[in-house]
């Protein structure tokens, strides 16, 4: 009989299992197919009533199953691409619905990242002056959850996003610790917080997994899923604070928390939050886990979890407190510190984020002498730091020098000359086959962090700089335009090409790589070199380079690449007319000078700064609609030009500002000027130029009109540009009589 009943136990849980099975293979089939529909291209330009009758109905078919739903792989991830449809409505239905299973969720593999989504997309839903119901007995709805067989989610129904969110924060407080350390609640935490400090949904940190998924099918649109822009309520930061100064009391806090594969990437992301919108506070964590004895540090230094808090600690200290650390617990230890395989990362990290040229120089001289070593224990990215705290603070740059100059065993002249081949491959003098010797014929390899290096060290001053250059010319034409079109070795011919360096080398450099151009130009990192090339060279150099591109138009034509650099270059106008060419360049190199000549005599005013800021934005636009302006309210364009102090009642009108690829025409078109017909206007001309005073006028629409006014219209324009240098030069006259007369 025992038997019997066993077997027919077995049999009933048979059948409830068949059940639960094709359960699920329906539900399955319903989110596939709600899958394929969210898909579509045309699903997300349908009419919002239409997409939220939808999302409805996929809502109702999770209501009652929320937990195995959201548990399930497939139906999880279906469920985090609906949630970008959702209203704010919509979105707090669902969660309020998953707030009495809410410890079982957040500590799930799969409902997590659907918890996580909605914890997202919530803060930036709510508006600045939503209260929540802080008074609103939270725990109680939860303990009566409890004792009831199957909880009533429409008691939920009426709370608001804002009270939802806020008591959902509270509630992850008071269970802190399990949240901290539990692998899937602290991706729950950590949404929370960059919600609170109002962060982009991007920093929210994802498992790989995820990550993979996501990017492999385009999971969020972006015109939907959004930064927040508005202000943030006041209780984000209150709850802020509130998660912080919980987190600071947590027991073992700064003995295993900060270790703590899971917790310390939560604190980093407290950090982050706070350097963002409390710094005090931010301040305050900081001290909260700082070691207060130099051998913990150490120790934290050289842990595999814990360097990477010291290095998120080095980058949102003070320059008074990274000083105070180096000296405490660095200074003397640099030398071990930076052949360890983990506390390598936290030296360079103290180099890239020190801004003292005397911390800068007593850290260089602890290894300055020990490259060679650094590099040999693969640790380039060290030594990349190092050169560019010392290009960037100016001190040791010789010494820096000298050290590579060892480490790559560089003892004769021949060798010297090869210097940015050997650091560029990452191979010793003795082992790597001189490229001006012709050896073996076989493609070089370029090392990311030899190219990093010779980079920085192109910023260095003379005479490092020149040494540079120098072995940078006796390479080989081949050897440069390999690097021209990889990836890596690009990075550091536009380096070069971008570097203060005399015509004369400039020459040279441009007549190494100009029988390789067109090669170079139709090849996606070769064209960028040309761009390079082309802005820091003269009149001269640029009419050599336009030739040798001409006589490969056709080809150049004919490549995505190529076509850019044409464009940039303007080659239309210089196949048609060479003497226009070379006037609107020469007009545009003289009208970069003067702007930059105007702003340095005003850099020191922070009214001018803000007023340059203002005028960059709006040369970025289009088109600028027509002002009138009097004496009273005139333009940033012309108070800056010194029109203040003149112009009286006046119709000004800005020309259009056209903006082209290559940043050679920012300026082009603002200066072209045109002049009224009627003979009152030319009497009034007459006399302001007398003055020195000129009008800027809107730029004629292009109408037709009769030869004889074509050529007066290009004799204006001609003059436009000499009358606004004019005016520009006697108000820096008028300025220093000024400053004179007030000394008197």
């Amino acid at each position: 009989m025992a038997e019997f009943q066993e077997y027919a136990g077995s049999a009933q849980r048979g059948n409830i299992d068949e059940q639960e099975d094709e359960t699920r293979q329906n539900t399955i089939t319903y989110f596939s197919r709600v899958e394929q529909m969210v898909a579509e291209p045309d699903f997300a330009d349908q009419d919002e009533e239409q997409r939220d009758i939808f999302v409805n109905n996929v809502l109702e078919e999770v209501q009652g199953k929320e937990l195995r739903i959201l548990s399930d792989m497939l139906c999880s991830r279906v469920l985090e691409k609906i949630l970008q449809f959702c209203s704010p409505d919509q979105l707090s239905t669902l969660l309020v619905r998953c707030i009495p299973i809410l410890d079982r969720i957040a500590k799930n593999r799969c409902a997590s990242h659907v918890l996580q989504t909605m914890l997202v997309r919530l803060p930036l839903m709510i508006d600045k002056d939503d209260v929540p119901d802080e008074a609103l007995e939270f725990n109680k709805l939860l303990q009566n959850d409890e004792s009831e067989e199957e909880p009533d989610p429409t008691k939920y129904e009426n709370l608001t996003p804002s009270t939802i969110f806020f008591h959902l924060c509270a509630m992850m407080e008071e269970d802190l610790e399990t949240y901290i350390r539990d692998p899937y609640g602290s991706h729950i935490l950590q949404a929370s917080v960059f919600g609170l400090a109002g962060l982009p949904p991007a920093a929210v940190t994802r498992s790989k997994a995820s990550k993979a998924y996501r990017d492999a099918s385009s999971f969020e649109n972006p015109a939907i899923v959004t930064p927040r822009k508005k202000a943030r309520p006041e209780f984000f930061q209150k709850s802020l604070n509130s998660l912080t100064n919980s987190l600071m009391t947590l027991p073992e806090f700064r003995d295993k928390l900060v270790i703590h594969p899971t917790a310390s990437p939560v604190i980093q992301c407290f950090l982050s939050a706070l350097a963002a919108v409390d710094e005090p506070m931010c301040s305050k964590l900081i001290k909260e886990i700082m070691p207060t004895e130099t051998d913990s540090l150490l120790n934290l230094v050289q842990h595999r979890v814990g360097s990477h808090l010291v290095e998120k600690l080095l980058g949102l200290v003070s320059e008074e407190l990274l000083h105070k650390v180096y000296v405490d617990s660095f200074r003397g230890k640099l030398q071990d510190l930076s052949q360890h395989s983990v506390a390598n990362f936290v030296v360079a990290k103290l180099f890239e984020f020190v801004k003292s040229s005397e911390d800068a120089a007593l850290m260089l001289d602890e290894i300055i002498n020990d490259i060679e070593y650094i590099l040999a224990d693969n640790h380039g990215n060290l030594v990349v730091r190092m050169v560019e705290a010392s290009a960037r603070c100016k001190v040791r740059q010789k010494e820096i020098m000298k050290g590579l100059t060892a480490a790559f065993h560089i003892e004769t002249s021949e060798h010297q000359q090869s210097i940015v081949t050997y650091i560029l491959t990452m191979e010793t003098a003795d082992k790597t086959i001189d490229a001006t010797s012709g050896g073996e014929n076989k493609k070089a390899y370029f090392d990311l962090q030899g190219s990093r290096i010779l980079q920085a060290l192109v910023s260095f001053d003379d005479p490092v700089n020149k040494q540079l250059i120098n072995s940078l010319l006796n390479m080989t034409e081949d050897m440069l335009k390999d690097m021209a079109c990889n990836a890596v070795g690009s990075r550091v011919l536009e380096a070069f090409a971008s570097s203060k360096m005399d015509m004369k080398r400039r020459k040279a450099f441009n007549k190494k790589l100009i029988d390789s151009i067109a090669k170079m130009a139709m090849d996606q990192y070769g064209s960028h070199v040309i761009d390079k090339m082309w802005t820091a060279s003269d009149l001269n150099e640029k009419e050599k380079l336009a030739t040798e591109l001409l006589k490969h138009e056709n080809d150049l034509n004919n490549n995505f690449y190529g076509r850019k650099v044409l464009r940039n270059c303007r080659m239309n106008r210089f196949k048609a007319k060479k003497e226009d060419w070379k006037k609107t360049l020469t007009n545009d190199d003289k009208k970069k000078k003067m702007f930059e000549e105007f702003y340095d005599e005003n850099s020191t005013s922070k009214k001018e700064s803000k007023k340059r800021k203002i005028r960059s934005e709006e040369g970025k636009r289009k088109e600028r609609k027509t002002e009138k302006v009097q004496r009273k309210d005139i333009t940033p364009d012309l108070a800056a030009l010194g029109y203040g102090e003149r112009l009286q009642e006046e119709d000004v009108h800005i020309g259009e500002v056209k903006l082209r690829h290559g940043g050679d025409d920012e300026i082009d078109d603002v200066f072209k000027t045109t002049k009224k017909e009627d003979t009152s206007s030319k009497k009034k001309k007459k006399k302001k130029d007398s003055k020195n005073e000129t009008t800027l006028d809107e730029t004629a629409s292009k109408d037709t009109e009769s030869s004889p006014k074509k050529k007066k219209r290009k004799k204006e324009k001609k003059h436009g540009l000499e009358k606004v240098l004019a005016a520009v030069t006697a108000t820096k006259k008028h300025k220093k009589k000024s400053k004179k007369s007030s000394k008197g």
